[in-house]
């Protein structure tokens, strides 16, 4: 997983995933929505978002 269970997207993205698991991230997070828009600007920075 990523983010709260310690993964990097950018690496893991590298390692040839085809999903992320960053629920956790966004369900525990105090502002769900900003650690969302968050995590798809990694995504996007890495060139995996659409």
């Amino acid at each position: 997983g990523v983010g709260v269970q310690g993964g990097n997207i950018k690496q893991a993205a590298n390692s040839g995933t085809d999903y992320f698991i960053i629920g956790r991230s966004i369900i525990g997070s105090k502002d769900p929505l900003k650690t969302a828009k968050t995590l798809q600007h990694q995504l996007v920075r890495v060139n995996i978002a659409d």
